[in-house]
């Protein structure tokens, strides 16, 4: 829990103050054509859909750790 909160509080900084603004290319633009051809149906996201998509799978994957029945047994072993 820890560990996801300081991603989530560093995570948001970062996307506040990007240290690099100015010096760094901020977008992209990449020739999918390829990848398209070959049957890609990917969606591309910007980083700050991709960061909150991202923390909201971990939080799920938090959830399931927590309740699964090794978490549970781990818990009354001690």
């Amino acid at each position: 829990m820890l560990a996801l909160e300081w991603l989530r509080a560093s995570t948001s900084s970062l996307l506040r103050s990007f240290h690099l603004k100015g010096h760094y290319q901020n977008q992209t633009c990449a020739d999918t054509t390829k990848l398209r051809r070959a049957g890609s149906t990917l969606r591309f996201r910007g980083v700050e859909e991709g960061v909150k998509e991202y923390m909201a799978w971990l939080e799920d994957k938090e959830v399931m750790i927590k309740s699964s029945p090794i978490s549970h047994a781990k818990k009354n072993s001690a």
